[in-house]
């Protein structure tokens, strides 16, 4: 739809930017101001509805999310609007985003151009792992955290990270069947099984680390990659600054098993620089939308908190009771209950509307009998991942990570 010279709206469109398989991607220059921005556009193709209309649905995606993100360290959107087209007789309306523009390379330029530093990679890792936490707090998976998809201001004092339009909120996502899939490494092993979690992103974070102090992907330094993995890349075999702290951190948000890795990207980077990580003393952790809660009790009511749009987490009669804002009030008021039994922990469904499940094997199980029946017990084991509001067609809602502290409580 777009191309240099041509004005819309309050802007006009400069020069071409670089495309994919979805979008085009434009700078533009705002008529009054003269201010730089960048437009992003899906690709419409007349002989195939199909893709056009997934492209289309991407950018919608794209922009819905941005809207949530305010964020330093996250690319600003402007503004969003559609248009009407038709596409082989059938009427759409595609939709253009504003952005911020960004004057500066890519990571991926960036370190291939200067060199791989330890220096460098640790005040970039604090803004992107302060991006992710912000992103987790407000339940989005961003599933394609790659070099190329973060940008350095040319002062090299902001980082910034872009392309959400295959990210991950709520039920919201174009394709659910769809597995993102980056090349070089930095594509979680079960995000390649159509699985996309807090901790895949935390992956991609590991993986961008290692690019970072040896400018290299990691996936030519892990063999096995990604369906067994022999070996996790070692970066000291190509910059000797690299300490064991550095190794370590890689190492651990690498591991193949999701819950072996950081729980947080705030975890990681507080070990990344060299900041004490305080040890839960409670029998159990949750990690609910990027934030771990150490909870210290024996039985746990999960359920939706309309009073404010934060996680609460108070103690009742011997009970934790923790409320999670659901602006789409898909997870029921009382929605399911975690329980210990001598050494074991159980999960119920409390008769919620929506469902609950367990991801453990490679498979989503329902624990669930009927709305406003429970559930019978479903034995939990340490790492699974339980989904409040679980659809089979368009898989899990709202995801919590269930960490046992063992020798705790």
């Amino acid at each position: 739809m777009l191309r240099p010279g041509i004005k819309f709206k309050d802007y006009v469109v400069v020069k071409g930017l670089g495309g994919g398989g979805m979008s085009y991607v434009w700078l533009a220059k705002r008529l009054d101001s003269g201010e730089y921005f960048v437009v992003k556009e899906p690709i419409i193709r007349e002989d195939d509805l199909q893709s056009t209309k997934l492209n289309i649905e991407k950018i919608r995606h794209e922009a819905k999310v941005l809207r949530i993100l305010r964020h330093r360290n996250v690319v600003s959107l402007v503004e969003a609007f559609e248009v009407l087209q038709n596409v082989a007789n059938v009427n759409l309306t595609p939709v253009i985003i504003v952005m911020e523009y960004i004057d500066g390379p890519s990571l991926d330029s960036y370190v291939r151009s200067n060199g791989p530093s330890v220096k460098t990679a640790i005040e970039i890792m604090k803004q992107l792992c302060d991006a992710v936490t912000f992103i987790h707090r407000n339940n989005v998976i961003h599933r394609d955290i790659k070099p190329k998809n973060i940008l350095i201001h040319k002062k090299g004092d902001v980082v910034k990270l872009i392309d959400f339009g295959t990210s991950r909120y709520y039920y919201d996502q174009p394709m659910s069947n769809e597995a993102v899939i980056s090349p070089g490494g930095y594509t979680a092993p079960e995000q390649r099984r159509f699985l996309s979690t807090p901790q895949s992103d935390i992956w991609s974070l590991g993986a961008v680390l290692y690019f970072l102090v040896t400018g290299r992907d990691p996936e030519y330094d892990m063999p096995g990659y990604p369906d067994n993995i022999i070996a996790l890349p070692d970066p000291r075999k190509y910059n000797e600054d690299v300490d064991e702290r550095i190794v370590r951190v890689i190492q651990k948000a690498m591991n193949p098993i999701m819950s072996n890795r950081y729980l947080t990207a705030s975890d990681m980077l507080r070990d990344l620089l060299g900041s004490e990580i305080v040890r839960p003393e409670t029998p159990i952790s949750l990690v609910i939308k990027g934030v771990k809660y150490d909870i210290d009790s024996d039985v746990i009511v999960i359920g939706r908190n309309d009073a404010t749009d934060t996680t609460e987490i108070y103690y009742k009669g011997g009970e934790a009771v923790i409320e999670i804002y659901d602006e789409n009030k898909f997870i029921s008021k009382r929605h399911c209950m975690i329980f210990r039994k001598g050494d074991k922990w159980y999960l119920k469904d409390l008769g919620s509307l929506n469902k609950t499940a367990v991801y453990r094997d490679g498979r989503w199980i329902e624990v669930y009998r009927g709305y406003k029946q429970e559930s019978p017990e479903f034995e939990l084991m340490d790492g699974d991942i339980i989904s409040l509001a679980y659809d089979a067609k368009k898989g899990p809602y709202l995801q919590i990570m269930v960490k046992f502290n063992v020798g705790a409580g």
